[in-house]
């Protein structure tokens, strides 16, 4: 939660600075930007919350627990549910990409500390003792960046594609990390079950993401042959009419 908490801060120091330097554009802070932006927050922190307690559930294997499978579950509700509030908000006046990344970390900021110094994550955090240790620090800090990027992107995706098209392509990252988290590690105890589960998530996720994008560049392709051709009939009579003036001259 603590690694969470700075990713947050990162997002609102990054686009703060940019929007003061007016690199970025988003509304001011005002009462109304928590009736534009709900509810964003509270599906963001149950998101977060139900990863991070399904993570930690299974973190030993991949064997079924029942538990850790309902809250992986939930997780995926809350992952859905903020994709398509996500893609309906980008259309809301005066938030647009970054108004949303700001508002939404910026809300929930405090909340999310305060639960943390309640469940005693942030004073376990505070007193880890390799934050003297730089190559720590400096992972810490690059997760801290790299959340907001990944944050960002996904934002980014939804306003280009749809909320289904963002959530599947972002499943899709996971490939190379399951095939290899089987070979490394030695925390994965196979199972015909599990690995054809896995695959046919997979290979679902790759066959929908080829034929979105496959779709897609159709439409273009057709209506770049039907330009041509609707100019190469234009030419036609032109030069028909050309040719019959010179005749009558």
């Amino acid at each position: 939660m603590f690694l969470g908490i700075g990713q947050m801060a990162t997002t609102i120091i990054i686009l703060y600075a940019a929007k003061i330097n007016q690199t970025v554009h988003f509304q001011d802070f005002d009462r109304s930007i928590f009736i534009k932006i709900f509810p964003l927050p509270l599906l963001y922190v149950r998101n977060h919350i139900t990863g991070l307690a399904g993570t930690k559930k299974l973190s030993s294997d991949l064997a079924f627990d029942a538990e850790g499978y309902t809250f992986i579950l939930l997780n995926d509700v809350f992952t859905a549910a903020s994709g398509v509030y996500t893609k309906k908000k980008l259309g809301t006046e005066g938030l647009g990409k970054y108004g949303i990344l700001f508002y939404n970390a910026f809300i929930i900021f405090i909340p999310t500390l305060l639960a943390s110094a309640f469940t005693g994550d942030l004073h376990k955090a505070i007193t880890y003792e390799h934050w003297l240790n730089t190559p720590f620090v400096s992972c810490f800090f690059m997760s801290c960046i790299m959340g907001f990027v990944l944050m960002y992107s996904i934002v980014l995706c939804s306003h280009y594609n749809s909320a289904l098209t963002t959530t599947v392509v972002g499943a899709i990252k996971n490939v190379a990390v399951a095939y290899i988290g089987m070979f490394l590690g030695g925390d994965y105890l196979f199972s015909w079950t599990n690995f054809l589960g896995l695959n046919i998530c997979i290979s679902g996720g790759l066959v929908y993401s080829y034929l979105t994008f496959h779709s897609s560049s159709k439409p273009s392709q057709c209506n770049g042959s039907r330009i041509q051709k609707k100019q190469h009939q234009l030419k036609i009579p032109i030069m028909e009419d050309s040719t019959d003036r010179l005749l009558v001259k």
